[in-house]
């Protein structure tokens, strides 16, 4: 029976979580003679490849300096033989059935171009790293079925349609960000199905912290989706109305708050806690899925990440308006903006425009650099 899934996962130094995400893979009760797996060491040591190699069908290694996931993703992708292409982190454990029912998804309906699914919600890790899961979790699960983008932690594409839109797009993207998100609409725009599936579920084992919280939420995530949005002219691209109104708010409040404190005027008191209980009140459904799962404690616990999240959401806003006027689009390297300007556009490190013509290429022998 012929490969029928293709298991990408980019992967660089210091793999840490490498190995309980391999052997969860390897617990997958989709048979093995139905999916291949490849891994990208993105600019690795030896460790990597050892870690991979007694799990892995191909090792991809992309030598000198890290080339980033959208890259490498592409990479694994060009090695692949299956029909739908799954892209998983190396920090993302799946359960055994994930496999099964990601193809089982594509079976059932196929008109879907894409399938994702969530992070589970019963981690018992920190607090912080419990909120941002939850978080994915209820977003995820509020789309009802139909996505408004793609989610490359854990989904899957089918072939024809990925290359069709010409992949991830590393030109734009040279780290994680939300390169992701953007494939996604570029699918949409395409007329492509991107499916959310909630039985789809899977693990994340990153640790994270206060400051790698907002440190993420501003460099890869929001700002980087306020460039995207200006660049576009896109608003489905940019937060929900009610999340553009709860950053405003929270703005609104803080700012009060600052000048009660400053004054000491009982008015600015009282206003500054009446934006941020609007910001609480249209937050309710939110609040409430941390109470069933979590409890009170936790939510209570968690109330002052999600203000601050609103708040991040507001700098990133104006920072993301500021850059697009002031400097643009991101721009590659003078070296790799010379090679793509004569055509060269297989030679890593040049990344390969998203418009360019983009078919996959012929099967390279396993284990071989790129």
């Amino acid at each position: 029976m012929s490969v029928q899934l293709s298991v990408v996962i980019p992967t660089g130094k210091s793999p840490t979580t490498l190995s309980r995400v391999l052997e969860a893979l390897e617990a997958s009760d989709l048979p093995r003679d139905l999916w291949e797996l490849i891994v990208v060491d993105d600019g690795g040591t030896d460790e990597t490849v050892a870690i991979a190699a007694p799990y892995a069908d191909t090792i991809v290694r992309l030598t000198g300096k890290p080339h980033g996931a959208p890259y490498a993703r592409n990479r694994g992708a060009e090695m692949s033989r299956g029909e739908i292409l799954v892209f998983i982190d190396d920090d993302v454990c799946v359960r055994p059935n994930t496999l099964r029912r990601m193809a089982l998804a594509f079976l059932d309906s196929p008109d879907v171009a894409a399938v994702h699914g969530s992070f589970d919600d019963e981690a018992s890790r920190g607090m912080v790293s419990q909120y941002q899961d939850l978080i994915d979790h209820y977003l995820h699960n509020g789309s009802r079925g139909e996505a408004g983008g793609f989610w490359a932690d854990c989904g899957a594409v089918r072939r024809e349609p990925f290359f069709a839109v010409g992949m991830f797009n590393e030109w734009h993207f040279s780290r994680e960000q939300i390169e992701a998100l953007e494939l996604g609409h570029r699918l949409l725009d395409r007329g492509f199905r991107i499916a959310f599936r909630s039985e789809v579920v899977a693990v994340h084992l990153k640790q994270w912290t206060l400051a790698r919280m907002i440190a993420t939420d501003l460099r890869e995530r929001s700002v980087p989706r306020s460039r995207l949005l200006m660049k576009r002219g896109d608003a489905t691209l940019g937060p929900a109305i009610p999340e553009k109104a709860c950053a405003a708010l929270s703005w609104v409040g803080f700012l009060l708050g600052v000048l009660w404190l400053v004054t000491d005027t009982a008015l600015f008191g009282i206003l500054s806690a009446a934006a941020f209980g609007v910001v609480l009140l249209l937050n309710l459904p939110v609040f409430n899925v941390f109470r069933r799962r979590r409890g009170l404690l936790f939510t209570l616990a968690v109330t002052p990440l999600h203000l601050l999240h609103f708040l991040l959401n507001g700098i990133a806003l104006v920072f993301g308006v500021v850059l697009h006027h002031s400097i643009g689009d991101p721009q590659p390297s003078a070296t790799v903006q010379a090679f793509s300007e004569v055509g060269v556009v297989k030679w890593p490190p040049v990344p390969r425009p998203v418009d360019s013509a983009t078919k996959p290429p012929a099967k390279e022998s396993q284990g071989g650099d790129t």
